[in-house]
């Protein structure tokens, strides 16, 4: 019952989502959640989607499998006698590994229908998210957040330009100053006031921006969803500059895409010979990209 429980909760939790919390509240906090979680869906499909297993045998679902690598760094492949079949499941790490640290006896999680096994390095092998075995589902998340605190302090600042001004003034003058304010919203050539306002009791407090306070935020932002594509392996570029990139800060860039592309790619790759090896099938993994672009 736990497992099958845990099966159906994995997603949810694991990307910190709260599925009894609604975002019908105008809070700040609840717009900060509703921000995060909405990168955290965009750069989850990204992530998602970057890869393409030639070859697979078609009992494995490659959309569980790159799932199942972003959620926790790894799947198992092993062919199942009881259902004659291939398989990419979910499993853990059981007993010591080897002198390279490397796992050699696995047990697979039970799903509704599906029994867990345990299994070794003879007979079956593990597909790692990257080299450095780690859930890639934590880059996500951290960026995610501060994307959306970024995001939150561009709609304060947004907000601050529009209502920018405190006036004080006796309250029984409150009506002639809302209709000040009215007739300058409207647009009118003058405005008019009776004598009952007396502008020397006004004092107004300015709580103007800087508009390049705005524009900062902006460059922030999209500078640090560069970064996160950058350690996902996803092309990108600079386009808040206002000069043209010249060619070795476009090859570094790329240089960085393609490092942290390959830390992924490699991990699968690998992963992918041990199977042909073993199974005597002949699977590949591609980046899943049109060619002559990043």
């Amino acid at each position: 019952m736990s497992a099958k429980r845990n099966s159906q909760k994995t997603y949810q939790e694991m990307m910190g989502l709260n599925t009894q919390q609604g975002f019908t509240s105008s809070s700040n906090v609840d717009k900060l959640r509703t921000m995060e979680h909405n990168y955290m869906r965009n750069m989850t499909e990204w992530s998602l989607t970057r890869f393409k297993w030639v070859g697979m045998p078609d009992t494995v679902d490659t959309r569980f499998l790159e799932r199942q690598l972003f959620l926790q760094g790894f799947a198992l492949f092993y062919f199942d006698k009881r259902f004659v079949r291939y398989m990419a499941v979910q499993a853990s790490e059981i007993g010591q590994p080897n002198v390279y640290g490397n796992p050699v006896s696995f047990q697979t999680v039970s799903m509704p229908g599906y029994s867990s096994i345990r299994l070794n390095s003879k007979n079956c092998v593990p597909i790692w998210s990257s080299y450095t075995r780690t859930v890639e589902l934590n880059v996500v998340r951290l960026y995610a957040a501060r994307l959306a605190e970024i995001d939150m302090s561009l709609n304060l600042v947004s907000k601050a330009m529009r209502v920018n001004t405190v006036v004080s003034a006796a309250r029984s003058q409150q009506l002639s100053l809302q209709n000040l304010m009215r007739q300058r919203e409207e647009g009118v050539d003058v405005i008019y006031s009776d004598e009952t306002l007396a502008l020397d009791t006004v004092q107004a407090l300015d709580l103007s921006v800087n508009p390049q306070t705005l524009a900062g935020l902006r460059d922030e932002r999209n500078q640090l969803w560069n970064e996160a594509m950058t350690v996902l392996g996803i092309g990108n570029a600079n386009q808040d500059k206002k000069e043209r990139l010249v060619a070795s800060e476009v090859g570094a860039n790329n240089d960085q895409v393609l490092i942290s592309r390959n830390a992924a790619l490699k991990a699968r790759r690998d992963a992918a010979d041990q199977i042909n090896r073993m199974f005597e099938l002949d699977i590949s993994v591609e980046w899943d990209q049109e060619e002559g672009t990043l």
